[in-house]
């Protein structure tokens, strides 16, 4: 099993260019050479992409862990605010009932006049 199918592309390369050191004029190992390169050029780009995808996972993940953490301090905000309206109506309904009662209270001292 020769190097370059192990996946030993630095180590094939080395390996070819001392061939060629040896016997210029060897051209399997010049072939193989440019393969094992090629090989290693199109890993290193696999490799950059890997990086890239997981770099963009790592930040969707991030945005997506900030974004609920937003989300719950934007509803506690929302929360307050919907207490303090919520008591203003109290207050508001509060009043209009005594208003009420003192209309009828009113109305019906007027009518008992007997």
């Amino acid at each position: 099993m020769t190097l370059s199918t192990q996946k030993k592309l630095l180590e094939s390369i080395n390996a070819y260019k001392q061939s060629l050191r040896l016997n210029s004029t060897d051209q399997e190992a010049r072939q193989n050479l440019q393969k094992a390169l090629n090989e290693l050029k199109k890993q290193s780009q696999q490799n950059q992409k890997n990086q890239q995808n997981q770099q963009k996972q790592d930040n969707k993940k991030k945005q997506n862990q900030q974004q609920p953490e937003e989300q719950k301090n934007n509803s506690k905000l929302n929360e307050k605010q919907v207490e303090q309206m919520l008591s203003s109506l109290r207050k508001d309904e509060k009043k209009l009932q005594q208003d009420l009662q003192k209309k009828n209270n009113i109305g019906k001292s007027n009518s008992k006049d007997w």
